[in-house]
């Protein structure tokens, strides 16, 4: 028997929440095309990224949506139209890292169009950091504002105004200290 669940699903940049019931075998793939349908829009979806809070990764187009209770999935899209316009650049963030009392910097090469969250994924996925990922999370602060909802952290850098040669800098802590 087929399960089916409660999934809430925000679609930025629109910020256009939806409360479905999916079930647990459908694919990221299934999941795009439906939602292209909902929002009536015209193009492919092959620019479009899928984050499952709930597993905290980014889900690849075939695979399935599973069996996870009260979970969210964020879905980025992107307009045909507006990719086409959009110019990507290589960006250069200088990345100052602070835990347990030690600090480092590092220099972590980005594209224009990538999402904030690339930063925390980025960092926790450091041989160093590695053995953490799944009991820790990173703070960000930009320009001495923090970037730490689920809104800011999947807007692009070019969204967020961010530069070549910026300083971001990332807290590491344990997941809800």
């Amino acid at each position: 028997m087929l399960q089916s669940n409660l999934k809430t699903i925000i679609i930025l940049p629109l910020n256009h929440h939806l409360i479905v019931e999916v079930q647990s075998t459908v694919t990221v793939f299934e999941l795009f095309q439906k939602i292209l349908q909902h929002l009536k829009l015209e193009g492919s979806f092959k620019q479009w990224t899928c984050y499952s809070v709930s597993r905290q990764k980014w889900l690849n187009i075939l695979e399935e949506i599973g069996n996870y209770q009260d979970e969210t999935i964020y879905i980025k899209i992107r307009h045909d139209l507006e990719s086409q316009i959009e110019k990507v650049e290589d960006i250069e963030l200088i990345i100052d890292i602070y835990y347990s009392g030690a600090n480092y910097k590092v220099s972590i090469n980005f594209k224009s169009n990538d999402i904030l969250q690339q930063v925390e994924q980025n960092i926790l996925s450091k041989q160093f950091y590695y053995s953490y990922r799944d009991v820790a999370t990173v703070d960000l602060f930009i320009f001495n504002q923090p970037y730490n909802n689920q809104i800011k952290r999947f807007q692009t850098f070019s969204e967020s105004n961010i530069k070549n040669n910026t300083t971001i800098i990332a807290k590491i802590r344990w997941q809800g200290a």
